[in-house]
């Protein structure tokens, strides 16, 4: 992204960039991401299929239902290892935490087709959630989930905690990007858990910067960098497939 931006506003110091799975414009609430998720999970030539999609989104729009009463948490708190317990789903954070953004790891920007670890892309996980002898959709998620488990906790353990958050300095002074599962999108993970407001939340509370201003920001982004109509030559901006980015390239 950046790449791109400097050639258009330095040509004299960039004689040509290449921009990969880089957006065009900045975008302030972006459902477009988890839209185009969905779709790469329908991608035959990665081992997806319109089946697969279909009970990824069936599976969390029937967790959305379990959120919603005691007897519900209780059965998602047994089947998921990721729960601690029925009662810390009363807490919409928790159900955010949990459902909001899918409840195991959903790669489309990061698929790799050669991994070896269960459940580590598309192919592998399309056939757990096509598997019928695996019960229905929430079972399905379940197994994914637990299938995962293993190697996501070790790349938990190794990552750095005590890194300085400058990517989200820069969402809420420059970009946006704010990854959202709006009711009535095509997000395939539980709709209404994950909104605007959610996302940009830690923007005031770590960083002062109010909803508002943050809005501006991401309009005076687009104004200097030309949004969809930049002024250039020699840019070149490439996306896969099943890359989210494209929505905004």
């Amino acid at each position: 992204m950046l790449a791109g931006w400097a050639r258009l506003r330095f040509p004299h110091l960039f004689h040509a960039s290449i921009a990969s799975s880089a957006p065009v414009q900045a975008k302030l609430d972006f459902p477009e991401y988890n839209d185009v998720t969905r779709y790469a999970y329908t991608v035959t030539s990665v081992g997806g299929s319109g089946a697969c999609a279909e009970a990824i989104a069936q599976g969390h729009a029937e967790i959305g239902k379990l959120l919603g009463d005691a007897s519900g948490r209780e059965l998602l708190s047994r089947k998921f290892k990721t729960v601690p317990n029925a009662s810390w789903l009363e807490d919409r954070e928790h159900q955010r935490e949990f459902a909001g953004e899918g409840v195991a790891y959903f790669p489309s920007q990061g698929n790799d087709p050669a991994c070896e670890s269960p459940a580590c892309n598309i192919g592998k996980i399309c056939a757990i959630m096509t598997d019928s002898k695996r019960g229905d959709a929430v079972n399905r998620l379940a197994a994914v989930a637990e299938s995962q488990a293993q190697w996501l906790d070790a790349s938990s353990n190794n990552a750095d905690v005590g890194w300085v958050d400058y990517w989200g300095w820069q969402t809420c002074t420059e970009f946006g990007f704010y990854q959202t599962c709006e009711v009535g999108s095509q997000c395939f993970y539980t709709q209404g858990l994950d909104t605007l407001q959610d996302n940009m939340a830690f923007c005031t509370e770590i960083f002062g910067i109010e909803p508002s201003t943050v809005a501006s920001n991401v309009n005076y982004t687009n104004v200097y960098y030309g949004a969809l109509k930049p002024v250039g030559t020699r840019v070149l901006w490439p996306n896969g497939e099943v890359d989210p980015w494209s929505a905004l390239s």
